[in-house]
């Protein structure tokens, strides 16, 4: 028969007549244990008798090796998704089923808000035997971005730094701003600045905007000039 080698001990029987012994790696009792044994074809032998009464028979007991699962790990950013693929058996399955595109199949998707692990068992189909491999997701989270508060300034070709925004270093964009944050009003509106920060420890981006509303300035007239003492 076929056994894993990771099956728990099994109980020898079909054998007659009773009250023989049973020989071979593995063997004790009437008692076979996979594991002591070892992967590949074990000849357990089956006496009756002795002397010239001596009787004996044979079986082959075929311990199978477990698959050898392997399966990435990944790291990505809160609301990125990675692809897990696992190799070296015929089917497989997974656990947990915690934000996962499927609970079967060779490939799947992950999109978790926090780190976890998964557990991919694989199955040889032929064999029958069965093993696991974990897969690791470690999930860093969005920087806090703080683009600062919007602002109003009038049509004229005025350069004016923006400021107030945290983190340092990060990269402006948007109509009339250049990446380090210098805004010079172009005609009257509603302009929405977006200042993105990459975090350098994790890769991580996150995003703020303002609003830069830009109005027209008021005409003046200081009236007419007169004569006084």
């Amino acid at each position: 028969f076929d056994i894993c080698v990771n099956a728990s001990i099994s109980t020898l029987t079909g054998f007659t007549p009773s009250g023989g012994s049973w020989t071979g790696t593995g063997v004790t009792g009437n008692s076979f244990n996979p594991t002591t044994a070892g992967v590949g074809p074990h000849i357990l032998t089956y006496s009756f008798g002795s002397g010239t009464c001596l009787s004996i028979d044979t079986i082959v007991v075929t311990v199978n090796p477990l698959p050898t699962i392997t399966v990435n790990s990944d790291t990505i950013c809160v609301g990125q998704t990675t692809t897990l693929s696992a190799s070296g058996a015929d089917t497989y399955s997974w656990t947990a089923n915690t934000n996962l595109s499927d609970t079967t199949g060779a490939s799947v998707t992950a999109n978790p808000s926090s780190t976890i692990s998964y557990t991919v068992t694989g199955t040889n189909t032929t064999t029958g035997c069965v093993n696991t491999a974990i897969s690791t997701v470690t999930v860093n989270p969005l920087p806090a971005v703080n683009a600062g508060a919007s602002i109003t300034l009038c049509d004229q070709p005025i350069a004016d730094t923006l400021t107030g925004y945290s983190p340092a270093n990060g990269v402006w964009s948007g109509a009339g701003v250049t990446s380090g944050g210098v805004f010079t009003p172009n005609g009257v509106g509603n302009f929405l600045l977006t200042y993105t920060f990459t975090d350098p420890s994790t890769s991580c981006q996150n995003f703020d905007t303002i609003t830069v509303s830009v109005v027209s300035p008021q005409v003046t007239n200081a009236g007419t000039g007169f004569d006084i003492c």
